[in-house]
């Protein structure tokens, strides 16, 4: 009733706003409605990073692959096609969001978005939004989050894009997808399919023995449909279906003698999104359904995990653009999901409504701008603290450009990490705590043909009653630190050179970051002034592409430093550089777009591991074809 309350004061608010400060009747078009959205109107006062897949050849890989090799982010993977998390400035994969379509599609479970299970030919356009951003999607965020979209043309030609590669360990990997847009209505249908024995060679440096992997057989399979619809010059609408199947062997840890287990996931997600613009009025509701099984076998250890997940997501934003320099916003979102998995007790249940209220303000000379945004959330009919975010820019020139933010931090804890059995501990504390970062980005121009820019920026995050899963016996359970203190600096920058048949684009990407238990309840504990396990200080990302007429040649390095295993830091993984090497030839075959390309992965052969005891591939290889038919 609270929430409603303040919902009823907003809309009173606004049309206060609306009668006594508006003096024209300007009416927003509808294609001016659909660039109005949160991450447009905050993505100024946060580094934000953006990708897009269709334009590589990791278009028929998945999202983790691009974001390894794209960006200094640490993807903590178990090898090719398992499970793969993020690690962004310092913080663990509950507390960064996946958004797709704008909503969070992280495991309502464990809060987990498997980065393997997300095909890149899936996504139109990526966002990487470093930094606070807890305040406006919900519960976890207070790293960042990671926005996928797709896109959609009325008007349009019929297109089919094919994919097809071979690779080394038996790998094959294929996509479909077909659109066509009419006068009111695209649609359009995506398929991946991903089939991996997975049988490399592995080096165990405890007996200085080689050996095949075993038990690593993987098969993706994903499907997606998606219909947008003009109802009229003031609404339209949106429905997506998407629907996956997983199935993957795990192979044994090193020190394991053999593995039979298995584990199984099916996936279905519907999004629906409809817009209505009236005069200065912005109304969008969304609705989603989640269903996800997750199926683990281990006959050796006589294990059987059944966890079903139904989630039900439905928000209401209303907004309104008072003039040319002001902006208000506000929305009610309800979250509800329920498990009844075998790994607990009895059937949970978790139901969520939350209030987001966001303000942007522009100046007319366009040089500043600010963000103010805050929510409520109340969880299981209890409230929890306010959570807000400030944000500033200022761009004095075309060639320079600052920014700056400050937020308060509060996160849930997981449905596993208070009912999971064995380890589920229902004395867990919300994690909660501040974060603020700046930033500039440097941009010249010193001809038609040359652009150079440059991105630094500083950030800096205490959290308190961080959650973390640690050893307790013979299995693990999730434990509050005290306080945790993550910080750190990152840089982003490019040089560009095209002139005629010839392009030249570098790419330099790093991350240091020191993330440390400040606070123990213990005086003889070890972890107190340690970095967090599985975090390395140092990520470096160096990516080349060079194309000349038809031939195109990348190259891509990328270096993690050292990894703490223990909370103690007396063991760690040592640091590695992975170079990969891509050549491949554009032209035409009977007038359709096409690209054939090479990839050499591991170019160096080196030896390593993302998780302990969980080696990687050395050097392998990939060869594939891509076809674009436009009719």
């Amino acid at each position: 009733m609270v929430i409603l309350r303040f919902f009823t004061l907003i809309i009173l608010v606004v049309f206060s706003i609306e009668i006594n400060g508006q003096k024209n009747d300007t009416i927003i078009l509808l294609e001016e409605f659909t660039k109005i959205t949160r991450l447009n109107n905050t993505k100024s006062y946060n580094k934000t990073l953006n990708l897009r897949p269709n334009k590589t050849e990791l278009n028929n890989s998945t999202l983790d692959e691009l974001l390894s090799s794209k960006s200094a982010i640490f993807i903590k993977s178990y090898g090719p096609g398992y499970l793969s998390s993020i690690s962004l400035r310092g913080g663990n994969a509950q507390q960064t969001s996946i958004i797709w379509n704008g909503f969070i599609i992280n495991s309502p479970l464990n809060g987990i978005s498997d980065l393997s299970t997300i095909p890149n030919s899936f996504i139109d356009d990526i966002n990487i939004q470093f930094g606070n951003s807890a305040a406006l999607w919900g519960n976890g965020g207070i790293s960042g989050a990671i926005h996928l979209s797709n896109n959609y043309k009325f008007n349009d030609s019929l297109k089919i894009k094919i994919g097809s590669s071979i690779g080394s360990f038996s790998n094959f990997k294929s996509y479909f997808n077909v659109s066509k847009g009419f006068k009111k209505w695209h649609t359009s249908v995506r398929f991946f399919h991903n089939k991996n024995e997975n049988d490399f060679t592995i080096y165990n440096s405890s007996n200085n023995q080689t050996s095949s992997q075993s038990n690593s057989r993987i098969y993706q399979l994903s499907f997606m449909n998606e219909n947008y619809f003009q109802l009229n010059n003031n609404s339209f609408l949106k429905i997506i279906g998407l629907y996956q199947q997983y199935e993957r062997q795990i192979p044994p840890t090193l020190d394991e003698q053999g593995s039979l287990a298995k584990q199984n996931d099916y996936i279905t997600r519907f999004f629906s999104e409809y817009k209505l613009v009236k005069n200065l009025f912005l109304v969008n509701i969304k609705s989603s359904y989640f269903n996800t099984i997750n199926d683990y076998f281990d006959p050796i250890s006589s294990i059987v995990g059944i966890n079903p997940s139904t989630s039900f997501l439905n928000e209401i934003d209303l907004k309104n653009k008072i003039n040319n320099t002001n902006q208000i916003s506000f929305s009610i979102m309800n979250s509800y999901c329920f498990s009844n998995g075998n790994n607990f007790s009895q059937k949970i249940n978790q139901n969520r409504w939350s209030a987001t209220f966001l303000y942007n303000w522009k100046s007319k000379n366009k040089k500043w701008s600010q963000s103010l945004n805050t929510r409520q959330v109340m969880n299981d009919n209890k409230f929890t603290p306010l959570t807000f975010s400030y944000g500033i820019n200022w761009k004095p020139s075309n060639k320079l450009n600052f920014y700056g933010n400050i937020g308060k931090l509060y996160r849930l804890p997981t449905i596993n990490d208070l009912y999971w059995s064995p380890g589920g501990n229902i004395d867990l504390q919300p994690e909660n705590g501040y974060s603020n970062d700046i930033g500039a980005i440097f941009s010249l121009h010193l001809s038609k043909s040359i652009n150079i820019s440059f991105e630094p920026s500083l950030f800096n995050r205490k959290i308190n009653n961080w959650i973390i899963w640690y050893p307790n016996g013979s299995f693990w359970s999730p434990q509050n630190i005290l306080k945790v203190w993550s910080r750190g600096i990152e840089t982003t920058s490019n040089i560009s050179f095209q002139k005629k048949f010839f392009l030249l684009d570098i790419n330099f990407n790093s991350s240091y970051v020191i993330s440390t238990n400040q606070e123990t309840n213990n005086s003889n504990d070890r972890s107190l002034g340690k970095q967090l396990i599985y975090t390395p200080y140092y990520v470096f990302n160096f990516f080349v592409k060079l194309n000349y007429k038809k031939i195109g040649f990348k190259y891509n390095h990328t270096y993690n430093g050292y990894r703490y295993t223990s909370s103690d830091n007396m063991n760690l993984l040592y640091p590695f550089n992975i170079a990969n090497i891509s050549l491949s030839y554009s032209g035409k075959i009977n007038e359709y777009s096409t690209k054939i390309f090479y990839k050499l992965n591991n170019a160096f052969n080196e030896n390593y591991q993302l998780i302990l005891n969980r080696p990687m591939p050395l050097i392998n290889h990939e060869i594939g074809i891509n076809l674009i038919i436009n009719k």
